[in-house]
Parts: structure tokens; sequence; C-alpha cells
């Protein structure tokens, strides 16, 4: 990664919380969604989750940062 200006970094670092409180949402429903169409659409969601959340990392560890965890109370 070039020149990373610190609203960059804080910038990836949102996008890591949001991303992670996302996936942690559809964790905390899939098992209980019926209708399988929904949950297909979840599963592929949460696929799209983890490769952001990976594409976030790095660029975060290329900058020298690490991601963050969201609030707890974001995650319950």
């Amino acid at each position: 990664m070039k020149t990373v200006t610190a609203d960059t970094v804080g910038l990836l670092k949102e996008c890591s919380k949001g991303v992670k409180m996302g996936a942690s949402s559809i964790d905390g429903v899939i098992d209980n969604i019926k209708n399988d169409t929904l949950k297909n659409v979840l599963k592929e969601s949460r696929v799209r989750h983890t490769a952001i959340d990976k594409d976030v990392e790095r660029l975060l560890k290329e900058a020298g940062e690490s991601g963050e965890q969201p609030p707890m109370m974001a995650r319950l």
C-alpha cells in the first residue's frame, strides 16, 4: 500500500468492525431460519462478509495496523 492517511486507517478499522458485526448477526439467526431461499442468501452473504474481512485485514496489515472487534454490546 502506498501512502495511507489516518483517515484511511480509521475507515478501514470501522469497516473491520462493521463486517464482523454483520457476520456475527448472520451467525446469530441463521440456525433459526426455516425458509431455504433466505437461508441460502444468508449463507452467501456470510461468505462475502468473510472475504471482505480478509481484504480489510490485509490492507490494515499493509498499513502496519490491525482490525478491531466491534463493541461488546454490538456483538450481543
